[in-house]
């Protein structure tokens, strides 16, 4: 369908999601971990000398094993940069208020007006530039500096 995105892991992104589990279970065992559940499909590791079951999960010929869409707890949750908020138009898709920099009446409102992930459920942060970014736009067209929609 139109609204339909699809993409593919190559051997390259298994590679570092391999890794990136390896190394988190391993912080986790450290902390204090009895048990870590991998993303992987029935990798569940129950001790710290486990961890090198994770490489068996490289890509092998038909790519049969590894981080494979529908097969692996593999999501995007929230969307964050592309049209990034800032004073500096180099740097930055739109301004402080949210309107973009070269396209007059166009207002970003949403996770891509930041330039990264805060680490936290981000929900009242965009929320909360959504509603200011709504003000300044309401302000604008009041004062005739921006057309609405």
């Amino acid at each position: 369908t139109e609204d339909e995105i699809i993409f593919d892991i190559t051997e390259r992104d298994n590679e570092s999601l391999l890794f990136a589990t390896w190394l988190t279970a391993r912080i986790f065992f450290r902390a204090g971990a009895k048990m870590v559940q991998t993303s992987l499909p029935g990798l569940v590791l129950k001790s710290p000398s486990q961890l090198d079951e994770i490489w068996q999960y490289r890509y092998q010929g038909g790519k049969a094993k590894g981080f494979m869409i529908k097969q692996a707890n593999l999501y995007s949750g929230h969307h964050f940069g592309g049209a990034i908020m800032g004073a500096d138009r180099k740097s930055s898709f739109a301004d402080e208020t949210g309107e973009c920099h070269d396209i007059k009446g166009l207002w970003v409102c949403d996770g891509s007006a930041f330039p990264t992930n805060c680490g936290v459920n981000c929900a009242m942060s965009i929320m909360l530039v959504a509603r200011k970014n709504a003000e300044h736009f309401i302000e604008k067209v009041k004062r005739g500096e921006s057309r609405g929609a």
